[in-house]
């Protein structure tokens, strides 16, 4: 099966439903050893449908660890104010550039206004719109508007933290919703990766 073709098939069995049948019955299979509801899937769709569907929850479950670890790490630090972002590009640059180009952009200007940050695109209910979402330390609203608004237009809101009775758990589950969400619109094109800081992966140590 060619890259391509495992895309497609991804992307097949996210929107088919089956995602969700395989996520149930490896559940049961996990917790009381009845692989009952496995076979009749793999009967119904094919064992490399239902593989692949079981890949795709192993794989989404790491991310959604990874991601929560990562964020339970950014709230902890000393002297941060945390600030979710709501990104959106304008109708020239949606027809101008392309995914990557406009995935770049956010990457880069995360990197200028935030030393700490993790991001991830997401699509509107009503029409689909790409748009991207931004946790981010430290920045200056006005600057940061400023720096993105060449691209389009922009939303912050600052996360209370002090305030919140599960401030991690909340941000977190709300960052991989947009993770799994993104899967299922990127599927065939293969892009689902949330952009992190590399400060993320480097040094939690000091104070910012």
């Amino acid at each position: 099966m060619t890259k391509e073709e495992l895309f497609s098939v991804k992307a097949e069995v996210l929107t088919s439903g089956l995602y969700r049948k395989v996520m149930l019955a490896n559940r049961v299979n996990f917790f009381e050893g009845d692989r009952s509801q496995k076979n009749a899937l793999e009967a119904v769709y094919g064992v490399e449908k239902v593989k692949i569907a079981t890949n795709l929850y192993n794989s989404r479950y790491k991310r959604s660890q990874r991601v929560e670890s990562h964020i339970s790490m950014m709230l902890q630090l000393p002297n941060c104010e945390w600030v979710f972002a709501t990104l959106t590009f304008s109708d020239e640059t949606l027809k101008s550039t392309s995914f990557q180009t406009r995935r770049k952009y956010v990457s880069r200007w995360c990197k200028e206004v935030s030393a700490i940050y993790v991001a991830n695109v997401d699509y509107g209910e009503d029409n689909g719109r790409e748009h991207y979402h931004a946790v981010l330390c430290n920045i200056v609203s006005k600057e940061a508007k400023a720096k993105w608004d060449k691209y389009g237009f922009s939303f912050f809101e600052k996360i209370r933290v002090k305030k919140s009775k599960n401030p991690t758990l909340a941000v977190s589950r709300y960052i991989t919703k947009l993770t799994a969400h993104a899967l299922k619109e990127t599927a065939s094109r293969g892009l689902t990766r949330v952009i992190y800081s590399k400060r993320l992966r480097i040094d939690f140590s000091q104070e910012f």
